[in-house]
């Protein structure tokens, strides 16, 4: 399963919105968008090719939002509910026969690493997208992710270009 580095985003975007309600007894929720593009190469030969991809959710330029881990009852993951789009965007055919390029499936999972310079195992959302490619390759794919959260307490770290999700 290939892991696509943080340097290949592009077009990022990222926005948080508080949402309240006119009832105070109702805790204040969030909603977080990520945009962008991603570079993933991917190549598909004669033969339907299923390939699974992990990116990194950047909220700018070589820069992701990390949750200490590990998750429990005292420190429960913040996501309540999420929707995921993700297209196939440049692609290019590798025979003269016909090929095909999709996105098969797409979702969220959480992730731990450790990072260079940070101190201890770190979690962080990842976008996982299932594609399938047939005589051609898979260039590029753009993606928007909507995360429904509680309130919750993250750092925003940079990590190298060259990091990626495992």
């Amino acid at each position: 399963m290939p892991a696509i580095q943080i340097g290949k985003h592009s077009s990022i975007n990222y926005m948080l919105v508080k949402v309240t309600t006119p009832d105070p007894q109702l805790p204040e929720q969030w909603i977080e968008t990520w945009t962008g593009w991603a570079q993933v190469h991917q190549v598909g030969g004669g033969q339907l090719t299923h390939v699974t991809v992990d990116l990194f959710l950047p909220t700018a330029e070589n820069q992701i939002k990390m949750h200490l881990a590990p998750f429990n009852e005292s420190n429960p993951a913040p996501t309540l509910n999420a929707t995921v789009m993700v297209a196939p965007t440049a692609w290019d055919a590798t025979e003269d026969e016909a090929s095909l390029v999709a996105v098969d499936n797409a979702g969220l999972v959480w992730l731990e690493k450790t990072f260079p310079g940070i101190q201890g195992q770190q979690k962080f959302l990842v976008l996982r997208v299932d594609c399938g490619i047939l005589n051609a390759k898979l260039l590029r794919i753009a993606y928007q992710v909507n995360v429904h959260s509680k309130p919750h307490s993250a750092d925003f770290a940079e990590i190298d270009p060259t990091d990626a999700p495992w």
